[in-house]
Order: C-alpha cells, then structure tokens, then sequence
C-alpha cells in the first residue's frame, strides 16, 4: 500500500508520456520500441524518481531487456524496473534480507 501511495505520481508521469507500463508493488514493466528508447526512458525515469519523488531505482533490476518482449506484439523491448522506497531503503540499511 504504501508503493502505490508513493508512485501514483510515477503512474500519472508515465501516462502523461503516453508509456504503455504494468507497476506491481514497487516493481515496473514500461514498454517501448527499442533497446535504445529504454535506455533514454530508463534515464528520464531515474532523473523524475530522484528530483521529484527523492526515490532511487535498484540499479541490479533497472535495466532494458532486448531478451524481453510484450506478450502481445512480441516487437516491444521491456524495461524493467525496481524502485526502492523509504521502508525498502531502512530495511536494508539495518542489514536485513
């Protein structure tokens, strides 16, 4: 619940930029036409999340996958990306798994 509090704000950015994306939790699938249009995705999204929402990506799960495709046309690159809130963060920082 408190993913969907803190991003709902990412789901209007992402709408507004007309991006086709699944958010589960903390976790997100945008879907674009190519490896490299997800990495400039890739790199405005991370710059919206710090700036606006102070949140950073998990830089082990962001990333654009070419091996990853949409399930309907089987032509989009998916990006996929994992965001780490407050309570993600304080959890880690306590050397938690």
């Amino acid at each position: 619940m408190l993913s969907t509090i803190l991003l709902g704000e990412l789901d209007r950015e992402l709408e507004r930029r007309g991006y086709r994306f699944v958010r589960y939790a903390d976790d997100a699938n945008i879907y674009v036409g190519s490896r490299r249009t997800g990495e400039r995705v890739l790199n405005t999204i991370e710059c919206f999340l710090n700036q606006l929402l102070k949140l950073t990506l998990n830089s082990e799960k962001a990333a654009p996958s070419s091996k990853r495709r949409c399930t309907k046309c089987e032509k989009c690159t998916v990006i996929v990306i994992s965001i780490m809130t407050p309570l993600y963060n304080s959890h880690k920082s306590y050397g938690r798994d």
